[in-house]
């Protein structure tokens, strides 16, 4: 049987609407995640820059602290070697050389690298296939079950006949019976293609931009989520840069303290019969030399930060111990 041809009008203008639709769609939720992306990538690169900031301080505190343990512990030991038989015999304890904490990184990558995107469908051809479909539908049944003007059933006639017969029934019967004709058959036979054909294209887009919007505001969550770690980081960050401060200004003093010490336990070599234990001076320089070193090694190896950017503790304990230690206070 043949079909009117506005099916095909109805097809290609869905298809159309429905391509131009999806492209509108898919272009507005490229720009949000475009600008959703460009926010993200802001973020990252203001919370980069401070890491690698403190990453560079980092490096540098690492650089001093084993500038201080080789500033101070070779001169103990070295003072130790020379006085042996009088430490050994009196059962003192040499401190040890220390080792500087040598992990100075900080992971900086994005925690958003990109979205899937969004995909663009053509729906109208299925659509308006759809439309077709019921039209064909309502065809057949008016076919099989409808009798011409004649009295004659349908069903029973073939060919052009059974074509018109159908097409008058559609339209409210023959004109000479006062119903619409085959013209009227015709219209409404369309009509019956079309309406669904846009209502399923609209319910299509419908969906799309629902889809779309979907992804559009979980790629939204994402960057959110990513952008508060971001600021957590920094703030984080900031008060290791605080504390490495901290560490540097107690560190310099402590060695410079030590380096005085070191020099009065020297000097008593020189004195006449040398390093004398015995003696309550010498004995003191001692105690006073070894207790600022020992500082100064506490000092060198005091982490910074803990994996999760926190403040390690025992650095805080350290900085408040030894600001302004006073070995004076401490049992020889």
């Amino acid at each position: 049987m043949q079909f009117p041809v506005i099916p095909v009008a109805v097809a290609a203008g869905t298809s159309a609407v429905g391509v131009i639709g999806n492209k509108v769609i898919a272009d507005r939720a490229k720009k949000k995640i475009a600008d959703l992306q460009a926010h993200h990538d802001a973020e990252h690169a203001k919370h980069r820059g401070i890491a690698e900031s403190t990453i560079a301080q980092l490096r540098s505190l690492g650089v001093r602290q084993q500038a201080a343990l080789d500033t101070v512990t070779p001169r103990i030991r070295a003072f130790a070697e020379r006085n042996e038989r009088q430490l050994r015999m009196r059962g003192r304890q040499v401190i040890e050389s220390g080792e500087a904490p040598t992990n100075r990184e900080i992971d900086t990558s994005p925690e958003v690298s990109g979205t899937s995107g969004t995909t663009t469908t053509m729906r109208g051809i299925a659509s308006a296939a759809a439309g077709i479909a019921l039209s064909g539908a309502t065809y057949a049944t008016v076919a099989n079950v409808a009798t011409a003007s004649t009295g004659t059933a349908i069903n029973t006639l073939s060919g052009a006949a059974k074509r018109n017969a159908t097409l008058a029934v559609i339209g409210g019967g023959t004109k000479a019976a006062g119903g619409g004709g085959v013209a009227a058959g015709v219209r409404r036979l369309n009509i019956i293609t079309a309406v669904p054909a846009v209502a399923l294209t609209v319910g299509s887009l419908i969906k799309q931009k629902s889809d779309v919007d979907k992804d559009v505001a979980k790629f939204d969550a994402d960057v959110k989520r990513a952008v508060a770690t971001y600021h957590r980081s920094s703030v984080l960050l900031q008060a290791v840069d605080s504390r490495i401060g901290e560490l540097l200004a107690v560190l310099a003093g402590m060695v410079r303290r030590a380096g005085d010490a070191l020099d009065h336990l020297e000097e008593t070599e020189r004195a006449p019969g040398g390093f004398d234990l015995d003696c309550d001076d010498h004995a003191h320089r001692l105690h006073t030399a070894l207790q600022l070193v020992k500082g100064v090694v506490e000092l060198a190896e005091a982490p910074v930060m803990n994996p999760d950017l926190t403040l390690d503790t025992s650095g805080e304990i350290l900085v408040v111990k030894y600001r302004d230690y006073n070995p004076e206070s401490t049992n020889a």
